[in-house]
């Protein structure tokens, strides 16, 4: 969705170029930006800022962290969460709000769950205290990039997300990350992390790699911000 007087800039000549981070948000915006010069940069997150560490927390814990946009969550993540890891497993969400309650008043969160508001604790303090970054979404969104699912790569907290999204632009699959379709594709990946540790630490370290060096790299992005501005 445009910001207010968005589009009126546009017809007035106001913006000389739009950079993209990606397909999805420039398909969206592809009428009204149709005559102004475009390129796609995607994000950039300075690696040194969310270090890599190992972890094996005394009781399994999986999470995510997003804005508290009741939009970014599927109708069914509770249960989803309570499902996909039902014994000894911790669950824990930033941002929550009370939008967010109101839209899961008919769950019963019990004390497996923590739920803080946004910024209630440091992105990178969070992300430490997760083993899997678990990231369903809901069917009212499409996910431009995944800014805390990077994030979450380069501490070393293993992403599952969606498919239908960008996420095959953030990862190999398998390899530095999970792209699940069907619940049972959730289940499978997410049963392998929790009890095989060496390959949760292999897949970890991938994960860490890929972001640094594909996505996070300041020279790549160097190169990418000096052709985008000099269109």
């Amino acid at each position: 969705m445009p910001f207010k007087g968005e589009a009126e800039a546009v017809t007035a000549g106001l913006i000389d170029r739009v950079l993209w981070v990606s397909e999805f948000q420039a398909n969206a915006f592809t009428e009204m930006y149709r005559n102004v010069p475009s390129s796609f940069t995607g994000n950039y997150i300075d690696p040194d800022d969310f270090c890599w560490i190992d972890r094996r927390h005394p009781t399994f814990t999986i999470g995510r962290l997003s804005r508290p946009d009741p939009e970014k969550y599927p109708y069914n993540f509770s249960v989803f969460y309570e499902e996909l890891l039902p014994f000894e497993t911790l669950f824990r969400v930033m941002a929550w709000s009370e939008e967010l309650s109101k839209q899961y008043r008919w769950h019963r969160f019990d004390s497996r769950w923590t739920r803080h508001k946004a910024n209630a604790t440091p992105t990178i303090e969070f992300l430490h205290s997760l083993d899997l970054f678990v990231y369903p979404l809901g069917h009212r969104i499409q996910e431009s990039w995944g800014r805390s699912v990077v994030e979450a790569m380069l501490t070393g907290c293993v992403p599952l997300v969606p498919k239908g999204h960008q996420f095959h632009k953030l990862m190999a699959h398998e390899e530095s990350g999970f792209i699940c379709g069907a619940f049972e594709e959730w289940q499978e990946y997410a049963h392998r992390l929790r009890f095989d540790y060496a390959y949760r630490l292999k897949i970890r370290r991938n994960s860490r790699e890929h972001a640094r060096t594909q996505l996070c790299s300041p020279d790549i992005h160097r190169e990418i911000w000096e052709n985008a501005l000099s269109l």
